[in-house]
């Protein structure tokens, strides 16, 4: 039965309206038989720390590259799969975000335009080779040339701390033939782990236009440095 309704029963104790008792005044929950989490909860809770911590690790060096398409819910993707790996694979990666978009809602593959990525890691740096099967398709007529640009993040899993690295394409225009595009990145001493960051935006006269239905970015590569 619940104490006097109108007396606290002490001044940790709050005021309630239940449906069997009405309102009346209880103690806090957990104040007098403390409040335990059985291992299975407490080892999630802790994944999920660890997850925000590396998510927030990758997100704050994504987030100035992305300064014109900000959006979407890349913080929730970057958390579910880092959980994930800490749940299952007890150790951090980056190999499980080729493809991955930024923003769901404009895909990179609605462009129809198949993207691959040739990454080769030697003394001199990453280096890295864009190929297009054909030209992207923007929809818009406005639209004559585009320009792709790659962010290279390098995370260190265990010092929580990564470095980062972008370069951006000369203006490819849609009449030109088709090219392979090289990128290259310095590799910071000792890094373990690389993230690739594909932009690519729709332009008029070779300049990038401001608008989000001509633009897209993803995931398009990660891996170990060899």
């Amino acid at each position: 039965m619940p104490k006097d309704k109108q007396t606290p029963i002490s001044k940790d104790s709050v005021y309630v309206n239940s449906r069997t008792y009405g309102e009346h005044w209880r103690a806090k929950r957990g104040s007098k038989t403390p409040a335990s989490l059985n291992a299975s909860l407490q080892k999630s809770a802790l994944d999920m720390q660890e997850a925000n911590k590396v998510a927030l690790l990758i997100k704050s060096r994504l987030d100035p590259f992305r300064y014109n398409f900000m959006g979407g819910l890349i913080w929730q993707k970057l958390v579910k799969e880092f959980k994930r790996q800490a749940k299952e694979e007890k150790a951090f990666h980056t190999e499980n975000f080729d493809g991955m978009d930024i923003w769901n809602l404009y895909p990179l593959s609605r462009f129809r335009a198949y993207i691959s990525c040739q990454c080769q890691t030697g003394p001199l740096g990453l280096a890295v080779t864009i190929h297009l099967n054909r030209h992207p398709d923007f929809k818009r007529s406005f639209v004559d040339s585009y320009r792709i640009s790659m962010l290279a993040i390098f995370p260190d899993f265990e010092k929580m701390e990564a470095h980062d690295e972008g370069c951006i394409s000369d203006p490819v225009f849609l009449k030109e033939a088709l090219a392979p595009l090289l990128f290259h990145f310095p590799v910071p001493q000792e890094a373990k782990h690389y993230l690739l960051v594909l932009k690519i935006e729709g332009a008029e006269k070779g300049k990038p236009n401001n608008n989000y239905t001509i633009k897209a970015m993803q995931f398009i590569r990660g891996g170990k440095i060899s």
